[in-house]
């Protein structure tokens, strides 16, 4: 309503001044100049210009809340959420195909070494070696009631986190405990790692780094 008065205002009065000539090109650019100055007096929002640099590749869904997404590569992707929903991409999120856990817990974390192995940690931990066909759940790692991330290094290294920070160098047949939270009184959110470093995050902002062996 306020741009509407304003561009009458000034039309009015351009008419007014103006009235014994002929509406002209001189007239059409007036009109531009009053728009964008209208436009700036207003505040109108505009889209910043880096928001074209990225592009959605999935929508939000109703009733689900994410928590995690990795990528193993250019293609292939996970993302994990509430109610056990774990979704899989091969296209680099043009599609995505849900993978059914048939279990109903929040998966906090998600980890892809390839397409083949990947895993999905909540209060349990949940690995596959054959691309999602079927699951293994995690039990046997010791001093631990949940598994909250998980980690690949390589296809027989992983890491996890729960009571403590935990190590498979078996494809998770037997773990160690790598990393003692009780000792440190340290609660790490997130694992990640390089080519030859480890890194762990606490929850309050301290980052631990380890050479990966």
């Amino acid at each position: 309503m306020k741009l509407f008065i304003f561009l009458k205002l000034n039309i009015f009065k351009y008419i007014k001044y103006n009235s014994s000539r002929i509406i002209s090109a001189r007239f059409i650019i007036f009109l531009i100049i009053v728009f964008v100055s209208a436009c700036s007096k207003n505040n109108i929002e505009r889209i910043p210009e880096y928001i074209s640099e990225w592009t959605e590749i999935r929508e939000e869904s109703e009733f689900v809340s994410f928590f995690d997404i990795d990528f193993a590569d250019d293609n292939f992707g996970l993302i994990s959420g509430t109610s056990g929903r774990l979704f899989k991409t091969v296209d680099g999120g043009v599609t995505w195909e849900k993978i059914e856990l048939g279990v109903d817990i929040s998966l906090f974390r998600t980890s892809a070494l390839n397409e083949d192995i990947f895993a999905v940690a909540g209060d349990s931990l949940f690995v596959t070696q054959d691309g999602g066909k079927s699951f293994s759940e995690i039990t046997v790692i010791q001093n631990t009631k949940a598994i909250w991330d998980i980690h690949f290094i390589d296809q027989q290294t992983w890491y996890g986190r729960g009571a403590h920070v935990y190590k498979t160098t078996d494809g998770g047949a037997n773990w160690e405990i790598d990393l003692d939270l009780d000792s440190l009184q340290l609660s790490f959110s997130k694992i990640i790692n390089t080519e030859n470093y480890l890194y762990l995050l606490n929850e309050d902002g301290s980052v631990f780094k380890k050479s990966i062996e």
